[in-house]
C-alpha cells in the first residue's frame, strides 16, 4: 500500500525550538574551532594509528583533522533536515493510513528534530573536548566510556519514547 504524502505539515513550537538549537550548535561548533584555531599547534595528539602500525607514545596528526567535526555537523544537520521533509518514507511500527498519517508523521518529524539537535550537541561537545586536548588541556570528562554510554543511552531513549508513542497513537 502506498503511504499518503502530506504537503502541509507545520512545525510545532518544539520543532522550531529544536531546529534553532541544532542550528546554533552547528554554527557554535565551527565558531568554537575558529576561536581556538590560533592556539592549536600544527601537530596534535590523535587516537588513530595506521593499520598495523606499532608505535610507542602518542600518534600525531595535522590540526586540520579537527575540521572534520564542523563538517560532520553541517552534513548531519542538512541530511536530517532533508529526511524530516520525507516522513512518508520513514519507518513506522504501525501501518500508515490516511487517518493516522498526520499523527505518525508529526511524531516522526519531532523525533528527527530531537535527534538532529542531540547530534549537533554531541558534535559541539566533541569539538570542545578535541580542541582542549589539542592545546594541552585535560578533557572536561575523563571517561570516554561514560560519554559513549550517555550518548547511546540518550539516542536510545529518544527512539524508545517515540516508538512507544507511535504504537499508542496507532
Amino acid at each position: 500500500m502506498k503511504r499518503p504524502i502530506l504537503s502541509s505539515i507545520q512545525d510545532s513550537p518544539s520543532e522550531i525550538l529544536l531546529t534553532r538549537l541544532a542550528f546554533l550548535l552547528m554554527v557554535g561548533t565551527a565558531a568554537w574551532l575558529a576561536l581556538q584555531w590560533p592556539a592549536i599547534p600544527e601537530l596534535i595528539p590523535s587516537p588513530f594509528r595506521k593499520s598495523g602500525e606499532m608505535t610507542l607514545g602518542p600518534v600525531l596528526a595535522s590540526r586540520n583533522t579537527l575540521l572534520a567535526v564542523p563538517v560532520l555537523s553541517v552534513i548531519q544537520f542538512l541530511f536530517l533536515t532533508w529526511i524530516r521533509g520525507l516522513p512518508h518514507r520513514h519507518n513506522y511500527p504501525v501501518r500508515i493510513t490516511e487517518e493516522n498519517a498526520p499523527r505518525q508523521y508529526a511524531l516522526s518529524r519531532l523525533a528527527t528534530a530531537q535527534i538532529r539537535a542531540f547530534l549537533s550537541a554531541l558534535l559541539f561537545w566533541n569539538s570542545v573536548q578535541a580542541t582542549r586536548l589539542a592545546v594541552g588541556l585535560p578533557r572536561l570528562i575523563q571517561s570516554t566510556d561514560f560519554e559513549v554510554v550517555v550518548a547511546l543511552g540518550t539516542l536510545a531513549a529518544i527512539l524508545a519514547f517515540h516508538f512507544r508513542r507511535a504504537l499508542r497513537q496507532g
